[in-house]
């Protein structure tokens, strides 16, 4: 690292110094910084703990949370980000689930717009083994994610007060089983409502029915019953650590809070919606990665015990994430294709109408939203052709 970015880095540094003394009772020092995360500006960085007081590892993850796109930080402005981050990984720290859930949180401070943790180290995440060539360590990976969310999933059940009580110790109220509705009614009107009108530009049929499924799949986000849990808000594969002894540490929780459960199921079907690393999976697989999540699921909510009840949500989670893929890049995506990661655009809506398509028919569940989401992906094909065919992951090929 050159000097002009040390210098940049030192108040970040310092500041950390101050939080893990205060945490851990006596003076720490920390060595430079090394920038993990790049965002435009240093977002994720890591210290080496040269002294403190007590045991805490080697190295700290310093995150910046809630910065602006040009790197400044208004330290008056509450910050969600910020908040969200510090909360969800004290809450699911005070869990003591074993083996953990995510990273030892050691603190932070809106002032200076950081949150401290344990650094989990350089292993591998799903990201990393998606993009390789070893199909076994996929497969693996795929499985140790899937059961992972849903011991995750099975561990938060009914325990949304408690995270309520960790934003409340920050000095801010937010109440967590008020997210799933607000939820639902911003995709009932900002993404359901354009995906038909979408539909309807391209004169693609709107299947009879759809407005009625549509409805179910906002009453079930809206109230998910017993598949209200924590969720990290964003799983995408590059968000844990995959462990050796095959569980999985998860980090990021800018946007954590609790919502239906199986919206995190359903990246196993998507595949991954609202991430970068997306490529197509074999069908066969998403019928296991669904067993090895409801096998541990089921710990914490035995409701997912009952298949009907269970594959009817996962078919509204699937139909959820189709709909708002389509809705967010649907435009845009007809008038001009560009990268998005490892998919173009144009990709990235097709396999996500194709996906849900495949878990419809596999499952018998949600004919009109299936057969919408069919004629779309087809008209979508006839018109960008080659511009529409997604690879299979490395591995899979």
């Amino acid at each position: 690292m050159n000097h002009d970015q040390t210098t940049l880095l030192q108040p970040f540094v310092a500041a950390a110094q101050g939080i893990l003394a205060r945490t851990l009772g006596g003076p720490v020092r920390l060595g430079d910084a090394e920038i993990l995360r790049d965002f435009g500006y240093p977002k994720v960085l890591r210290c080496k703990i040269q002294e403190a007081p007590s045991d805490v590892g080697t190295k700290i993850v310093i995150k910046r949370c809630g910065v602006r796109n040009d790197g400044t930080y208004d330290p008056a402005y509450k910050n969600h980000a910020l908040l969200s981050e510090w909360a969800g990984a004290r809450f699911l720290q005070d869990l003591d689930a074993a083996p953990p859930l995510g990273p030892r949180c050691l603190g932070g401070d809106q002032g200076s717009g950081i949150v401290l943790v344990e650094d989990l180290g350089d292993g591998k995440s799903l990201a990393d083994v998606l993009q390789g060539d070893d199909r076994v360590s996929l497969e693996n990976g795929l499985l140790q994610y899937s059961a992972s969310l849903g011991r995750l999933h099975a561990a938060t059940a009914g325990r949304a007060a408690e995270l309520e009580a960790a934003w409340s110790s920050l000095g801010t109220r937010w109440e967590a089983s008020e997210t799933p509705y607000r939820q639902a009614e911003s995709w009932a009107h900002e993404n359901a409502t354009p995906f038909r009108e979408g539909c309807e530009s391209l004169q693609v049929a709107v299947a009879t029915g759809f407005a009625e499924e549509a409805r179910a799949v906002w009453e079930a986000m809206a109230r998910p019953g017993p598949f209200l849990a924590f969720t990290p808000g964003d799983t995408c594969p590059d968000n844990h650590r995959l462990t050796a002894d095959g569980y999985v540490r998860f980090f990021d929780f800018e946007a954590c809070g609790f919502r239906h459960a199986l919206l995190d199921a359903a990246y196993c079907h998507a595949p991954f919606p609202t991430c970068w690393c997306v490529q197509r999976l074999p069908i066969p697989l998403a019928p296991r990665m669904t067993d090895a999540y409801r096998g541990e699921l089921i710990q914490g909510c035995p409701e997912a015990g009952d298949d009907d009840i269970f594959y009817t949500a996962l078919a509204h989670a699937c139909a959820s994430w189709a709909v708002s893929v389509a809705s967010w890049h649907l435009t845009e995506a007809m008038e001009n294709d560009r990268p998005t990661g490892l998919v173009s655009l144009r990709q990235r809506v097709v396999l996500n109408l194709d996906s849900f398509v495949e878990t419809a028919d596999r499952l018998g569940k949600l004919p009109a939203l299936r057969d919408t989401a069919n004629a779309l992906a087809t008209k979508l094909r006839s018109l960008w052709g080659d511009d529409a065919k997604t690879l299979y992951y490395p591995a899979l090929r």
